[in-house]
């Protein structure tokens, strides 16, 4: 069998980054069982954020909605009618009826 340098190992531990043109695009870890990726949404979205938003809206404007699609080969993230932030065909299947996304605030 062949052994895993040590350094990849240590390396392969927490949070991963996704980093495209300087910018943090998205950050991930994995287990054996589940993946979790980590995406810092438009503030606009966040509840202590939203009603800030909501004032500077032009009569019969809404905010945008969060658009979050998962199969189980593919992962959409973006705003409703634009196109997708993370357009991305996934690194092995999932079972999309036992994935889900949440939105918390790490007030960072």
């Amino acid at each position: 069998t062949m052994e895993v340098p040590k350094e990849i190992i240590e390396k392969a531990k927490g949070r991963q980054q996704f980093v495209f043109n300087g910018q943090l695009v998205y950050e991930w870890e994995q287990s054996l069982d589940e993946v979790n990726i980590y995406i810092k949404p438009p503030q606009f979205v966040l509840p202590k954020y939203r009603e800030e938003f909501k004032k500077q809206l032009q009569p019969g404007q809404t905010l945008p909605k969060l658009e979050i699609k998962i199969t189980s080969t593919h992962l959409n993230v973006g705003l409703v009618g634009t196109n997708p932030f993370l357009n991305e065909d996934l690194g092995g299947l999932v079972k999309a009826s036992e994935s889900f996304w949440t939105i918390e605030d790490l007030g960072g």
